[in-house]
């Protein structure tokens, strides 16, 4: 029972870390807009990803190697089949016992 209430501790302080975050972003970013700034002499992370993403170089694409095509050859079916009819008759079918006696 400890264990499923620290569970949901755990789940509600995560989610409440989330929210604290956005929200701290949000108000960074409705403060300071678009333009350029710094904090205390050190480019703003949140500027230099939002303002200046355009100036960003992508990382140039992997070249994987291929591997050799493989040859399949057909399988060699057996001579005979695979199931065979049984050698002789099944024994007769059985009903259900009876009700009435």
């Amino acid at each position: 029972m400890r264990a499923l209430v620290m569970f949901r501790f755990l789940r509600i302080a995560l989610l409440g870390l989330i929210v604290w975050a956005q929200a701290g972003t949000l108000a960074h970013a409705a403060e300071h807009g678009f333009e350029e700034h710094d904090h205390d002499g050190i480019v703003c992370a949140l500027d230099a990803l939002a303002i200046h993403q355009d100036q960003i170089l992508p990382p140039e694409p992997v070249q994987l190697d291929l591997p050799p095509q493989t040859t399949f050859l057909p399988l060699a079916l057996p001579e005979t089949p695979a199931w065979n009819w049984p050698l002789q008759r099944a024994p007769p079918a059985r009903a259900p016992p009876c009700m009435d006696r």
